[in-house]
């Protein structure tokens, strides 16, 4: 499975803490696999990432401050009303919120 790492480094602290499944946390160079119980800090200033590793599905409480990054998730959502998004509505929505896919 591939990492999604998304740089929004420069505004956004991010904790991750997994209720269900198995995930891989990506902090700049370094892994860590994840299980539930396990709160993970990715801050700000470093590229960081989170990938599903285990055999069913990861649920998970996903928390960025300062907030509004939120608002991404709710366009992304209706980009994926109307069918699969373009790539260039995708770039379009990632300029709009200053993030970076690596």
């Amino acid at each position: 499975m591939e990492t999604l790492t998304v740089d929004k480094t420069q505004r956004e602290d991010e904790l991750v803490y997994l209720l269900e499944g198995e995930i891989e946390v990506m902090l700049g160079d370094q892994k860590m696999k994840a299980v539930p119980g396990v709160m993970a800090l990715l801050p700000r200033g470093i590229p960081h990432g989170f990938t599903n590793v285990g055999n069913k599905p990861s649920r998970l409480l996903d928390t960025i401050l300062p907030g509004q990054f939120d608002n991404y998730f709710v366009e992304l959502a209706g980009l994926f009303t109307r069918g699969e998004p373009s790539q260039e509505q995708n770039d379009a929505l990632s300029r709009k919120y200053r993030i970076k896919y690596l």
